[in-house]
């Protein structure tokens, strides 16, 4: 418990976007997330270190670079992708305090609303669709208090989807 206390403070004091990422992460699925979802991303305000790291791929890559150094996440270049395990998942969310758990969990919500294509019927959005969908399913997307302009999103566009090749409906539970 000390040892994990101690790698959690030393992560935050060496990179604080580093420590920001899979506590956003424990909110998405066990699956790989593309790292898509973390670039270019514009108009969205979660924490400020973790804001620089979203806009900027520099940051970014030190971060992750970062999350690979503790061994929080299993990084796959050649996929592009970040996963983590769900045990480290679950500790993460318990280790949180309130109020920084509710400002995680609606900064993944905004995420994933900021990466839907608004146009889930079109084939050449299938496959982001297919991207999202599990990571819509673990973050509870539907419970966000948001409001429609930030989180429903990707529940309506699910609801308006074309099933199992494109977005489906992120509101049912048929994982």
């Amino acid at each position: 418990m000390a040892v994990g206390l101690r790698c959690r403070r030393d992560l935050y004091d060496r990179n604080p976007a580093a420590h920001q990422l899979p506590q956003i992460c424990a909110f998405f699925s066990p699956e790989p997330i593309p790292r898509y979802f973390f670039t270019g991303i514009r108009n969205v305000s979660i924490a400020p270190e973790l804001d620089q790291a979203l806009r900027d791929p520099m940051v970014l890559a030190r971060a992750i670079r970062d999350i690979n150094r503790y061994s929080l996440a299993k990084i796959n270049h050649r996929n592009g992708t970040i996963q983590l395990h769900r045990l480290v998942q679950l500790v993460l969310r318990n280790r949180m305090a309130p109020q920084q758990l509710e400002t995680m969990k609606h900064g993944a919500h905004v995420l994933l609303a900021n990466l839907d294509p608004n146009d889930p019927t079109s084939q050449k959005h299938w496959s982001r669709c297919q991207d999202l969908r599990p990571h819509a399913y673990a973050s509870d997307i539907t419970d966000c208090d948001a409001g429609p302009s930030i989180c429903a999103m990707v529940a309506i566009s699910g609801r308006r989807g074309v099933g199992r090749a494109g977005c489906g409906d992120v509101s049912r539970a048929d994982r």
